[in-house]
């Protein structure tokens, strides 16, 4: 049986998801693949939302309720492979008790506030660009917790072939 990985979408949840098809491709080879849209787990129901009005209510309570309800979805160990807002979600879950083994962020900004870290093998990537990645203090403060900040990307790298074929490389080996 093939062990399981979830993924944890970015702000945008299900829209526009042609660049999430090669991290399934990829990684269905040695991982059983759960999807999860972030704005679902959320609470946020209208896809018509701004960019600025799913961040709001993210930061408001969808974190907190996205959380809430992957706690109830997931019961078994998993890997964890987050974009964006999805590794807060990820993070915190781990926090409160899902059973992580493996967790993996990729421009997951909102990180840059967490104090407690989940006990289990992490991997941070960041685009050097991006305005908003943790500062090296914050990286320090953990033990433990690899990062890679990647030169010349910004925060959407995740969708770019290049960063795709590195993150399920570090995943399938």
């Amino acid at each position: 049986m093939k062990p399981r990985l979830l993924i944890l979408s970015d702000l945008w949840g299900s829209e526009n998801l042609e660049w999430l098809s090669l991290y399934i491709k990829k990684l269905s080879v040695k991982y059983e693949v759960k999807f999860y849209d972030s704005c679902l787990l959320a609470g946020i129901a209208n896809v018509n939302l701004s960019e600025e009005e799913r961040h709001l209510h993210f930061v408001g309570k969808g974190i907190n309720e996205a959380v809430t309800n992957l706690l109830e979805l997931e019961k078994t160990a998993v890997t964890i492979l987050a974009f964006s807002i999805g590794g807060v979600i990820g993070w915190k879950a781990a926090l409160k008790g899902i059973k992580v083994t493996h967790f993996i962020a990729v421009s997951s900004t909102r990180l840059r506030h967490e104090v407690a870290q989940p006990f289990c093998d992490i991997m941070l990537y960041y685009g050097e660009l991006d305005d908003f990645k943790p500062q090296k203090a914050w990286f320090n403060n953990f033990k433990e917790l690899d990062y890679q900040l990647i030169l010349n990307k910004n925060h959407t790298m995740y969708k770019e072939v290049a960063i795709i074929n590195e993150v399920c490389l570090r995943l399938v080996n």
